[in-house]
């Protein structure tokens, strides 16, 4: 959904994965303490170079530990939070280990984020400004949700 939403805003995407992805290319990462080190790594590059762009979509799976971080990107931060039935997130999270990088340990790690997923671990950040929550079970309406973003006070002010 990022990609769609970022080409509809016309504002540049940084992708937390994206940039692990590149990490992992030219570092590698020879056990899941490695790769983590990395994935937080990814987010101080993404947060440093969110600092220093004007307006844009960021994509991850952000935990309470990134409010801080985005807060002083933005004081007022649109968060559209995408969530699924927990069985079809799993089944997509285990359907993209092949399509990533190695060194994320997707396979090892499915059962752990399995628990997770259906323990409901995940859910939209504690931010201030406006929060769509989209249900992505079934796809969801990309033009919607640019609609949705360009009606709000926070956008006309930065975008």
């Amino acid at each position: 959904m990022a990609i769609p939403l970022a080409a509809g805003l016309g504002v540049p995407l940084i992708r937390k994965d994206a940039i692990k992805e590149a990490l992992l290319s030219s570092l590698g990462a020879e056990d899941v303490a490695a790769s983590a080190r990395l994935g937080r790594a990814s987010y101080e590059v993404m947060f440093s170079v969110a600092s220093t762009t004007e307006v844009m979509v960021l994509e991850s799976n952000f935990g309470p530990e990134s409010c801080e971080r985005i807060l002083a990107i933005s004081r007022s931060p649109i968060q559209i939070y995408c969530r699924c039935d927990p069985e079809e997130a799993i089944r997509r999270y285990s359907e993209r280990t092949s399509e990533r990088h190695p060194g994320h340990f997707d396979e090892q790690m499915l059962e752990d984020i399995s628990e997770r997923i259906r323990a409901d671990e995940f859910a939209p950040l504690a931010l201030p400004g406006p929060t769509l929550e989209l249900d992505t079970t079934d796809g969801c309406d990309i033009d919607a949700a640019v609609a949705w973003v360009e009606s709000l006070p926070e956008w006309k002010t930065s975008g």
